[in-house]
């Protein structure tokens, strides 16, 4: 097993969790949960983390943080959400297998490695 990437079923569930039936991202008509205290307006999902976007312009990412991809400043893994501080007033976010994209509301766009500039 790479010591860079995780591999198995198990390592990935750590990292983002596990999706079950009676989620809220399966059920329909119920209202999006708050995440880290956070409205949600937007959630994306890279290979081993995930995004959110709140409706006040927060960012939360967790999962696995290997190359900086959640833009706290370090190259930690969160196994729950976190709001990245360096981010506000952004409106929409993207991810990819090792980065996170965000646009703010000016247009502007940003790159998590390591930590949003």
């Amino acid at each position: 097993m790479s010591s860079e990437t995780p591999t198995d079923t198990e390592d990935k569930a750590a990292f983002v969790g596990t999706p079950t039936t009676n989620s809220a991202a399966t059920r329909t008509g119920t209202k999006a949960p708050k995440v880290a205290g956070v409205s949600l307006s937007t959630l994306a999902a890279g290979a081993w983390h995930a995004a959110v976007v709140g409706r006040d312009g927060r960012v939360c990412t967790w999962g696995w943080g290997r190359y900086g991809c959640l833009g706290h400043g370090n190259e930690e893994c969160e196994s729950a959400p976190k709001v990245v501080e360096a981010l506000s007033n952004v409106n929409h976010v993207a991810t990819g297998d090792y980065t996170t994209f965000v646009v703010s509301d000016d247009g502007d766009v940003y790159e998590g490695y390591l930590q949003f500039k």
